[in-house]
């Protein structure tokens, strides 16, 4: 039954490995290349969304606290206690990355449903918009990552200004 887990081994090289055969069938599939199952997009679509989920997770710890807390009055408070506008920006980016992990996780959601009706249903999904969400998570994923280190760094200097009395 498509409405069960998947199969796929907890193993995180083997979710990767049917999650690439996954992308690579959905690139390939106007060249006759076989059916894919709704269990395998299901299970391709949470290894990407696990892996949004694991860097956001990560930002968030990197900063210490939610990211969607960090609002107007926050960069203010920052800029008064002297914290740089780089500083003020990569915290930014960061809240504006994990907003888009949130939408991402909403679309994964609606995608994985989608799939679940097409099945009972009898008929396919649209290839196309699903492989773009699969490169959508890859992408976020990536930006997410390469945030870290930018507020880490962040996070290091709003501490140096609350320190120094800021």
């Amino acid at each position: 039954n498509d409405c069960e887990e998947s199969p796929v081994s907890a193993d995180a090289e083997s979710a990767e490995a049917l999650a690439l055969q996954v992308r690579e069938a959905l690139r390939h599939s106007a060249a006759g290349s076989g059916p894919v199952s709704g269990s395998q997009l299901r299970a391709a679509l949470r290894h990407g969304q696990r892996a949004v989920a694991s860097e956001h997770a990560a930002l968030t710890a990197a900063w210490g606290s939610p990211l969607s807390l960090f609002g107007r009055a926050a960069e203010a408070a920052a800029r008064q206690r002297g914290v740089s506008e780089g500083d003020i920006a990569a915290v930014c980016v960061a809240r504006q990355l994990v907003d888009e992990a949130a939408a991402a996780g909403d679309r994964t959601d609606a995608y994985e449903a989608q799939i679940v009706i097409a099945r009972r249903e009898g008929r396919g999904v649209r290839r196309d918009a699903l492989l773009g969400h699969l490169d959508a998570l890859d992408e976020l994923t990536g930006r997410l990552r390469g945030q870290g280190p930018r507020l880490a760094a962040a996070r290091a200097a709003f501490d140096r200004a609350i320190a120094a009395g800021g």
